[in-house]
């Protein structure tokens, strides 16, 4: 393949990767529900940074060794699942706690106004907000497959020593990562409100439970049966 078509099938695919409802699309969507705009940012930002390690483990793989033992990937997607099931459980908690107190018992919020409608958004901690989005980017089952069995032959289709393949590869990850992430953010700002956004909210935290309860699944079948 000339380098125009593996660049093409990569950005194609990427994208395809990205649209496709996961974890991290529902935590950004999830995100920006509790804290706005900015808290689509930290969660893109957290969640880039993941990916950012696992595609220097894809780097590594391929640089210095054949393979990979799959005990550590079960292992990874084991503790993914675990992450996913307790973030989804204290989602839906949260939800419902809201449902069931006064406004003015729940924690401090800002006033935002949206278009002559007063929306109201949680206090941002940056850094707690990066941090989870970290743990659910690094502990993804659907990232850790992509990065680790799917990403290292368009590195090696490149034509370049493997750390320009690397770095040329990464930067268009990153470009789409923001730009199509930061769309589902604005998207869902735009048109998710009033009580539909706790619906969404509840779904939001009953998946995440659904998708850690598979991941856990598939770990330990794996870990049995090796």
């Amino acid at each position: 393949m000339s380098l125009a078509s593996v660049l093409l099938t990569y950005i194609i695919s990427v994208t395809t990767f990205l649209i496709l409802p996961g974890p991290v699309n529902l935590f950004v969507a999830n995100s920006t529900l509790k804290y706005g705009i900015k808290g689509t940012f930290c969660a893109i930002v957290g969640t880039n940074l993941a990916s950012l390690v696992l595609i220097a483990i894809a780097g590594f793989l391929i640089a210095g060794a054949d393979s990979i033992n799959s005990l550590i990937l079960d292992v990874l997607t084991l503790l993914g699942g675990l992450f996913l099931l307790y973030y989804g459980a204290v989602q839906v908690r949260e939800v419902l706690q809201r449902k069931s107190e006064n406004i003015d018992k729940v924690e401090k919020r800002q006033i935002v106004e949206d278009k002559g409608e007063v929306r109201q958004f949680a206090s941002l901690n940056s850094f707690k907000l990066i941090s989870q989005a970290f743990a659910i980017g690094i502990s993804n089952p659907k990232d850790v497959i992509f990065f680790i069995a799917f990403f290292p032959p368009f590195i090696l289709q490149m034509g370049f020593p493997i750390p320009y393949s690397l770095l040329i590869l990464t930067l268009i990850w990153c470009i789409l990562d923001y730009t199509l992430l930061f769309a589902y953010g604005v998207l869902t700002n735009r048109f998710i409100k009033g009580a539909f956004e706790t619906v969404f909210s509840l779904v939001c935290g009953i998946l995440f439970c659904a998708i850690g309860i598979y991941a856990l699944y598939l770990a330990l079948m794996a870990i049995a049966f090796s």
